[in-house]
């Protein structure tokens, strides 16, 4: 265990995880369906951090995005090569851009796994991943006051 400013990290059962100042942390049973508690920002945002193919990422839960969308460098660094996608035209909210439809390997969310999700990789270069519908669709959501609760479907 290890303690800074910010975060700790704890190890349970041999799985170290690391929590930070005002997240909830996650909570996943042998044999039960995986679940995270999310806290929202004092903008209203469900922020954490998580992984796509290993290659470490902080999340925005965005259900306004169909897929989880991702920037050309965080692909880099997960190790798509998406530019063998399929080419796509997206909309954003700064306009209309082409985009790359890829099959994401793994996608976590606080040691929370799902397989094979779909993703759009954006040409460009925000360091944040938006958690969308692609993801979230294969979750219970429930909204409780401040906090988001995610139980994983299936």
């Amino acid at each position: 265990m290890s303690v800074e400013r910010d975060s700790a990290v704890v190890e349970i059962n041999g799985k170290r995880s690391k929590l930070n100042v005002g997240e909830n942390p996650v909570a996943l049973g042998g044999g039960e369906r995986g679940q995270v508690v999310l806290a929202a920002n004092a903008q209203g945002h469900y922020l954490a951090e998580g992984a796509i193919n290993g290659a470490a990422v902080s999340f925005l839960v965005d259900t306004g995005a169909t897929s989880v969308a991702l920037s050309t460098d965080v692909a880099v660094r997960a190790g798509i090569a998406y530019t063998r996608g399929a080419r796509i035209a997206v909309s954003t909210a700064n306009g209309a851009t082409v985009a790359w439809r890829v099959k994401l390997d793994t996608v976590t969310l606080r040691g929370l796994t799902l397989r094979n999700v779909e993703g759009v990789v954006m040409p460009a270069s925000s360091p944040v991943v938006l958690l969308g519908m692609s993801f979230l669709n294969r979750m219970e959501m429930k909204r409780d006051g401040n906090s988001m609760v995610l139980t994983q479907r299936y």
